[in-house]
């Protein structure tokens, strides 16, 4: 693969941005380094994704398959709660059988394990065997690559992620780049805000994350059997925007997290609701 272009003023960019959000005090050569990184990392993934595409075409097989809402995928981050036996999984289920139970509901899940660690060949083929077809994970990157290392020296790291990663096939929805400024959500646009930031979107898919505050919801709970704050005037909000993306051709990934409102599937079923209902809730 020929290295990115990488101009001078993405490399200012990188040095203000890693100073003001990062505190991170970059050198020009590490700065060249981070957005080559990160442009080569959008550029393999968009190889894979074409190479993809081609292999399911061959089989005549399509990872976008029928979904229950055409163009839209909803999931949870992570399915290993113990707190869902009972409100989601069937009381008595074994923590290993979990996602047998959850891919019956929902055709995909956002991965959070691999951000704490390099997931290993034998994870994804487990993840792989035990789901059906059509089934998709969003991965997120290790955070030795995002936060550790923050894209400076990661070349080799990001080549051992995606080689072990493409071990899933179809079943490889999105890879997830979250960085530390992104999880401040003080500097957030709100959801009316996006399209005019924005100018609309600028590829053929989406991701939406319902994430929360977590540092809020924590002090009301630590268990994650119930919602606990309402967020539906919120979720109302997004519906309509998610709405007008897929209804555009772009294909949109969302996954609720359980800091969102306290019990992430039912915060998804709301969304769900209020989608059949095309309205807000009164």
């Amino acid at each position: 693969m020929d290295e990115p272009h990488v101009t001078e003023k993405i490399i200012e960019n990188m040095i203000a941005f890693a100073r003001e959000h990062w505190g991170v005090e970059y050198s020009r050569e590490d700065a060249r380094e981070a957005a080559t990184n990160l442009l080569g990392v959008c550029s393999l993934l968009l190889k894979w994704d074409a190479e993809d595409r081609a292999r399911a075409a061959a089989v005549g097989y399509s990872s976008r398959v029928s979904l229950p809402i055409p163009g839209l995928r909803l999931g949870t981050s992570s399915w290993s709660s113990p707190d869902w036996v009972g409100p989601f999984y069937p009381p008595g289920t074994a923590p290993e059988r979990f996602i047998e139970h959850y891919v019956t509901v929902y055709d995909t899940v956002e991965v959070d394990a691999t951000y704490y660690r390099m997931p290993t060949r034998a994870n994804v083929e487990a993840w792989r065997s035990r789901t059906p077809e059509g089934f998709t994970f969003a991965l997120k990157t290790p955070g030795l690559i995002t936060h550790e290392k923050a894209l400076v020296d990661v070349g080799d790291d990001m080549a051992r992620f995606l080689d072990v990663i493409t071990g899933l096939g179809s079943r490889l929805g999105a890879v997830l780049l979250q960085f530390p400024y992104f999880n401040k959500q003080a500097w957030m646009p709100t959801v009316a805000e996006w399209p005019r930031l924005t100018g609309g979107p600028t590829a053929d898919f989406a991701y939406v994350r319902f994430l929360g505050d977590r540092k809020k919801i924590e002090e009301l709970t630590k268990t994650w059997e119930k919602t606990v704050i309402d967020r539906s005037a919120v979720i109302a909000d997004w519906v309509p925007v998610v709405r007008g993306t897929v209804d555009n051709g772009v294909y949109v990934h969302a996954y609720f997290n359980n800091h969102f409102a306290g019990h992430a599937p039912e915060s998804l079923e709301l969304f769900k609701r209020l989608w059949r209902e095309g309205r807000a809730p009164r």
